[in-house]
This record gives C-alpha cells, sequence and structure tokens, in this order.
C-alpha cells in the first residue's frame, strides 16, 4: 500500500498524464471554437481546414468528421450560443484565469490559462458547477474562432502557467472536467494550437515529460516547449512572442496585463450588453444594408469577404439603402361615427 509521499507522486503523475492530454487535445479555448460555422458554410462537403488537417487532408475522413461535428454543434446548440446571456462569465474568469492576449511573432494570437490559479472553491461559492464551467469553455472558444480570428483554419499560441500548480487542487471534479473538454476539443475543435508553452513547471515535471513522449506523435511534439521559472526569467519566451507583447513577469516589456487586451474588454463589453438586454444583440446597420443589396451572393464571388460574428458577409461596396416610404394608414372612423353611418 503507498505511503502518504508515494500517493503524493502517483496523484501528480495521473494530474501531469491529464495536463498533457488536455493541451494536445486542445483548440484554444481553446480553443478551439472549428472556423466559420454561418449558415453559408454548414454544409458537409464544405469542410473546414482544420478538420482536413486533423484527417492528414483525407477529404472523405474529413466529411465524416464534419458531419458529426455538426451533428454534435446542432445537439449543444452551438450556433446559438452567442446568442444567450452569460450570467456567470465575470464570475468565471475571476476564478479561473484564462484570457486572450497579444499576438506572437508569427501573427497568431496568443492565449493563456493559469491553471495553479483556478479557485474551485470560488467558483462553488458563485454558482459555477462542472456543467456551467463545461457551457462557458464553449462559450469562449466560439466567441475566439468566430469574433476574434474568424479565418479560415486560424490557429493561436497556447501559454499555459502552472506557477502556484499543486497536486493538492486537483479533484476528481476537475479531472473529469478536463477529460470532458479534452475529448470535446480533441473531437470536434483539432489543430488549432499552433504552438503550446508550458512554463514556469518544477523541474521533477520535465523527467516525467521526457517518459510520456514516447506516446506522442512526431507531430505533436514540435508544437510543445516545456520551460521552468528560471528559462522564462531568463528571456525564454522571447524566441516565440516579440517583447513588446510579452508581459514583464515572463520575461519581456509589456505592462498589459493578462485579461486586459482590447480582445478581452470588447468580450467584456460584448456579454455585459447581451445580459442587459437579455439576449440577441440588435440588428446591426451592415446587416440591414446587406439584406437591401440584390444578388449579394453574385457580389461575394467576386470580391474578397470576410464573415462576422453571426456569418452575415460583409462587403466594401454595399451600401444602406433608403429606407422605403410606409404608406399611410387611411384615419380609422370611430365607433360612434360608424354606429351612425350604419343608421
Amino acid at each position: 500500500m503507498l505511503g502518504p509521499r508515494g500517493a503524493l507522486v502517483l496523484k501528480s503523475l495521473t494530474v501531469l498524464l491529464v495536463i498533457c492530454s488536455a493541451i494536445l487535445g486542445r483548440a484554444l479555448v481553446e480553443g478551439s471554437v472549428v472556423g466559420d460555422f454561418s449558415a453559408a458554410r454548414r454544409s458537409a462537403t464544405d469542410v473546414p481546414r482544420n478538420i482536413l488537417e486533423a484527417e492528414n487532408f483525407n477529404r472523405d475522413r474529413a466529411r465524416i468528421r464534419w458531419r458529426r461535428t455538426l451533428a454534435w454543434r446542432e445537439k449543444e446548440g452551438c450556433d446559438q450560443i452567442l446568442e444567450q446571456p452569460h450570467k456567470y462569465f465575470h464570475q468565471i474568469k475571476k476564478h479561473y484565469p484564462h484570457s486572450v492576449h497579444l499576438k506572437d511573432k508569427d501573427g497568431l494570437y496568443t492565449y493563456w490559462e493559469r491553471p495553479g490559479g483556478v479557485d474551485v472553491p470560488g467558483l462553488r461559492r458563485d454558482g459555477v458547477n462542472a456543467d456551467k464551467l463545461f457551457w462557458h469553455y464553449i462559450w469562449h472558444t466560439e466567441y475566439t474562432w468566430q469574433v476574434i480570428a474568424p479565418e479560415d483554419g486560424a490557429k493561436v499560441t497556447v501559454v499555459q502557467d502552472y506557477g502556484g500548480f499543486t497536486p493538492e487542487k486537483v479533484s476528481m471534479e476537475v479531472l473529469n472536467f478536463v477529460k470532458r473538454a479534452v475529448g470535446m476539443t480533441s473531437e470536434y475543435y483539432p489543430e488549432r494550437a499552433d504552438k503550446i508553452l508550458i512554463v514556469n513547471v518544477p523541474e521533477w515535471y520535465r523527467g516525467v515529460y521526457n517518459i510520456l513522449k514516447n506516446f506522442m506523435s512526431k507531430k505533436m511534439l514540435q508544437r510543445i516547449r516545456i520551460f521552468t521559472s528560471s528559462e522564462v526569467q531568463k528571456g525564454a519566451l522571447l524566441k516565440y512572442i516579440p517583447a513588446q507583447n510579452l508581459p514583464e513577469s515572463y520575461g519581456g516589456k509589456s505592462k498589459l496585463a493578462l485579461g486586459e487586451s482590447k480582445e478581452e474588454k470588447r468580450m467584456r463589453a460584448y456579454v455585459d450588453k447581451l445580459v442587459k438586454r437579455g439576449g440577441r444583440p440588435r440588428r446591426r446597420r451592415w446587416k440591414q444594408a446587406a439584406e437591401a443589396v440584390e444578388g449579394i451572393a453574385e457580389v461575394a464571388t467576386k470580391k474578397p469577404h470576410r464573415r462576422n460574428l453571426w456569418g452575415q458577409l460583409i462587403t466594401e461596396d454595399i451600401q444602406p439603402a433608403p429606407p422605403a416610404e410606409e404608406p399611410e394608414e387611411a384615419p380609422r372612423r370611430g365607433f360612434w361615427k360608424q354606429l351612425l353611418r350604419q343608421d
């Protein structure tokens, strides 16, 4: 039977194994949230690039996987999730530190997570259970890929900071959530992490990771880099993230705190407005303009376009049409006048 020290080591190995599985299967909060899912693209034959890449560009397998993804999205309501008020957004962000931050040297957004800062008791106090956290996970992923980086095949650089992380913080509830999230991202949001930088890990984690490397594919190993606290302070991350975009606490020159990027501020503003309105955002002017233009499909095929939050097309030459004049209503007769007229 294992003693206290042996049990702690075993639990640590279990935690590391789950962590490695998470970062390999994760597409960003992360994940991941598979390219443009607008109605115009929702075809089983129009497969997003990340799905193709996950299936080694085998189109037959990719189409089968894409159909499974569409069925899952329909079941989970992913296409409507950004229209729903997110009432626990601020509580989750407070107790589960994660954010989209400035870009790396390849022009990709960085996505930061601090597992050591997760406060499970705090989440419980604020009424956030595992199901609500998982819903947020999907929401955050959808917002990331539909709003922040909507391009087909877009990727991020994931930075996971394990400073302050201890095995004692891990419970079965946490492990079950991680497994659930890993299963979702690896199946439905693959090939979204360009690089995975694991920072501030204890020295002994590197030894365990060297063992786990034997079970990983070459493709996965090329994405992962592990750095101890001393290596981070010596500027190891500057190889991947420019100094002006890397926070000072990680060896850079940026004074912008994690969670304070313009993308995060816009995300908070969006959540607050949606909660205040109690549902879907108001119609945008560009949407009204697009609906007023005849032959928008023909215009879109001739000109580069991008897709926004709801997937409508935006083209530079679309101008709002003047509002149509409504015919004046004939004055209604009063009840007594109608009655007298009948006499």
